[in-house]
């Protein structure tokens, strides 16, 4: 019988996924903060070689993580190594380049890359492109921090300064107020509601916050409202800052505004 017989054949393999990344972005302002995290899912050590962003024609990219002064090393002692099991934690500040106006929908801050090294195998892997969050904004009053600290310390207390500006047609008298939901890892440290009086047409006003953290970590600073006296105006404010969340090491010290600048 010469007649060509076809049959299909299929073959089942195991990828093997040495590690995971996650990524978060905060916009404060037109600054975008990129929270990058690696977790080894493999049972050896990974060596991270670099880790940076591509593609940012439009940014400066500030690498704030832990250790980044031995980032162009090519000693293998001096790279980062991720256990297995473990997590690490990579942070980014992107700004717009000098002389560069951002417009609403200039939101593509690129993608991250990550090169890797493990049982002296060496890999490269691209995230899909990145966006930064639209800051929250209401067509009849604007909220914004604008004096907070970048790092403060786990259960105690800091201070931010926000500022409130009437975009409206006409005066309002307006109150602020902090939402303590469980979700939240920076609820206010006593009052949370606060007068900040009456407010003419593009008349601004700012008030101190007294805040407390309860979790480590990149934390977003949250769950702000205004409201008017007459109820005619209310609105919601999120991811208006973002702070380094760490643990003091003598937990005896009680931190100063000027420790936390």
């Amino acid at each position: 019988d010469n007649q060509i017989r076809n049959f299909q054949k299929f073959f089942r393999f195991t990828v093997d996924e040495p590690f995971r990344i996650n990524t978060k972005i905060i916009s404060v302002k037109e600054v975008a903060i990129a929270n990058v995290t690696v977790t080894n899912l493999a049972e050896e050590p990974l060596f991270v070689e670099d880790l940076a962003f591509q593609n940012v024609e439009q940014w400066d990219v500030t690498d704030l993580s832990v250790g980044a002064e031995k980032k162009d090393s090519q000693l293998e002692e001096d790279l980062p190594i991720i256990k297995p099991g473990a997590i690490q934690t990579y942070v980014f500040k992107l700004s717009p380049r000098l002389g560069r106006d951002l417009g609403k929908r200039d939101t593509e801050l690129g993608c991250v890359e990550i090169r890797w090294r493990r049982s002296g195998n060496l890999g490269v892997l691209k995230t899909k492109p990145l966006s930064r969050p639209r800051v929250s904004e209401n067509a009849r009053c604007l909220l914004k921090v604008v004096d907070a600290p970048d790092r403060v310390y786990l259960e105690n207390v800091f201070y931010v300064t926000v500022e409130a500006e009437n975009q409206g047609t006409r005066p309002l008298s307006l109150k602020l107020s902090m939402a303590s939901h469980k979700h939240l890892s920076i609820i206010p440290a006593g009052q949370s509601n606060q007068s900040i009086g009456v407010l003419g047409t593009h008349q601004k006003r700012r008030v101190k916050v007294a805040l407390l953290p309860l979790a480590l970590g990149i934390q977003k600073v949250s769950g702000f409202k205004l409201s008017s006296a007459d109820q005619s105006f209310s609105a919601e404010f999120d991811d208006l800052h973002q702070c380094c969340v760490m643990k003091r090491k003598d937990s005896s010290a009680v931190p100063t505004n000027g420790d936390l600048g």
